[in-house]
């Protein structure tokens, strides 16, 4: 069971945290990871995007799925993009104290598209 399914069966919901339910082993990409490379992680690891990260991992970025598929539309070849190519850069982030109702909200509110710590 993953860990946000049991937090919300054995906790009041009203009053999660973010870091009660987040995955903490976070798979990451350099900024120049090609996007080909890119495509086979989301896949093998069966997630919809990955951060970008600098070596003193800041985060710059963020590579999804449709990212990907954005570029392919366009007619580019991803094993030629690298992922500062690809990726969005305004990323809403969110911090591990933030309660769980909070990050519903802005789901909500269509003010981002996906929340990330």
């Amino acid at each position: 069971m993953r860990k946000a399914a049991y937090f919300t069966r054995t906790r009041d919901p009203q009053t999660l945290t973010v870091r009660q339910v987040m995955e903490d082993a976070v798979f990451t990409v350099s900024p120049q990871a090609k996007g080909s490379a890119i495509a086979d992680i989301l896949a093998e690891r069966n997630v919809g995007s990955l951060p970008v990260v600098e070596e003193d991992r800041t985060l710059v970025g963020l590579v999804s799925e449709f990212d990907l598929l954005r570029v392919m539309d366009g007619g580019k070849d991803l094993a030629q993009l690298a992922a500062t190519d690809i990726m969005t850069r305004d990323v809403v982030t969110i911090t591990e104290e933030m309660p769980v109702k909070e990050v519903s909200i802005c789901f909500k509110s269509g003010t981002c598209s996906e929340c990330r710590s």
